[in-house]
């Protein structure tokens, strides 16, 4: 499948593939190499935005705050992942949100975790 070419398999294998919808991502081939590496396929609905609101906005901040700032073209894979795992790890521990009280989503989670 030419569009997990540049995927290492150790990180594709186990992964949830999420896909618009569309026929070809139906296709038998693409279902079976899915099921070869032990992906789970997730699929958005037609017509109903509210099943990608999050990942939208995750990745919005993701290309605002990180990926405009690098250039991608000339990074390595792995330079490129290391600058995407400092940032999440920047977004869940350090980054305050107004929508989560102005905390970070580390606190905001062990918060929720602490009252169950």
């Amino acid at each position: 499948m030419d569009c997990f070419q540049y995927v290492d398999p150790d990180i594709l294998n186990g992964s949830i593939v999420h896909m618009p919808p569309k026929p070809c991502y139906c296709e038998p081939a693409y279902l079976d190499f899915l099921k070869a590496h032990d992906c789970t396929p997730s699929m958005a609905k037609n017509g109903n935005l509210m099943d990608n609101r999050e990942t939208k906005f995750w990745f919005s901040v993701l290309k605002t705050e990180c990926i405009s700032r690098l250039n991608i073209r000339k990074m390595k894979y792995i330079d490129l992942l290391r600058e995407l795992e400092e940032y999440m790890d920047y977004y869940n521990n350090t980054r305050i949100q107004k929508k989560l009280g102005s905390e970070t989503p580390a606190f905001r989670l062990a918060e929720l975790k602490n009252s169950k």
